[in-house]
């Protein structure tokens, strides 16, 4: 098994790339555009009308898109040359689980490095946020992985982007070598500062110790896993009134196109509903067995 090793920015720099670039065509399109195109036509009314309330803002309307496609022309340069840099820099690109030990592939025409897993010492840490809506609630994130390796041949390190569903199947390789050990830790490499973090890092750590000894492990937090049951009664309360209401305007409306709209949202919030019971009940399931696999 083969895994290519991303590291923990390029998601997010990804996905900010692809908005940027849409800025980047919308605006070359609007630039070519006819002067008597309708958007264009809006624009230089809504300038007119600046004008005549106010010179400043007037001004700023002017400067504003042309500021906004330098300022994704800046962030698209921006990101072709970190990621030029960052690939001279050496790392580890994939991993190859094979019969008796791992391949670590490296860039820059580097030779891959074998490891017999009965001399290799292999630890996970899973790299944690918490960050906080507007009501101070706390939103638990792993933001990525660390795999470490240790034998004769030296110590190699890299970090990856990936979750859960990652670390599960790292841990169920980690079997096979010497030994193998789970933690975790703040992504910023610095000690736990809020008690929202160590609770955090005390549970996922239990959990990573439960996967390796029974297979068996919890991903939602104890505080929230009643808010799922919650979340789908309310949903399915909603789903039930909204159902009726769906009912009515198939047999009265004239307008097929609220239809399809009410049925696309009637199909979401089945899907929420059904995705929260699903979620409870398995959590409910899994710390069942939990439970019956510490008793014995």
């Amino acid at each position: 098994m083969k895994i290519k090793i991303e590291p923990l920015s390029w998601p997010k720099a990804y996905t900010a790339l692809v908005f940027y670039i849409c800025i980047l065509i919308a605006g070359v399109l609007w630039l070519t555009s006819g002067s008597d195109s309708v958007l264009k036509g809006i624009w230089q009314s809504v300038l007119q009308d600046a004008r005549e309330d106010s010179l400043f803002y007037f001004i700023l309307l002017n400067i504003f898109p042309w500021a906004l496609l330098f300022m994704a022309a800046a962030f698209v340069w921006n990101f072709f040359k970190k990621r030029r840099a960052y690939t001279t820099l050496p790392r580890i690109t994939s991993l190859s689980f094979e019969e008796k030990g791992v391949v670590l592939g490296q860039n820059l025409s580097r030779p891959s490095v074998f490891l017999p897993y009965e001399q290799t010492d292999f630890s996970l840490t899973a790299l944690i946020t918490i960050t906080y809506n507007k009501y101070h609630q706390p939103i638990r994130n792993i933001n990525g992985v660390k795999l470490s390796f240790s034998s004769p041949d030296g110590d190699f390190c890299a970090q990856h982007y990936e979750g859960l569903p990652f670390i599960r199947q790292m841990l169920n390789e980690g079997k096979k070598f010497r030994s193998c050990r789970a933690k975790a830790r703040p992504a910023d490499g610095g000690s736990p500062s809020t008690q929202d973090e160590k609770d955090y890092i005390r549970f996922l750590e239990e959990q990573l110790t439960n996967y390796l000894c029974y297979g068996l492990m919890l991903t939602v937090f104890p505080k929230t896993r009643n808010g799922f049951l919650w979340l789908g009664i309310i949903t399915a309360c909603l789903g039930f009134l909204l159902g009726n209401m769906f009912l009515l305007i198939i047999n009265y409306s004239p307008y097929p196109f609220l239809v399809l709209v009410m049925t696309a949202i009637f199909a979401v919030i089945l899907l929420v509903c059904f995705a929260c019971f699903k979620k409870y009940i398995t959590e409910a399931y899994t710390a069942k067995k939990l439970e019956k696999a510490k008793q014995k």
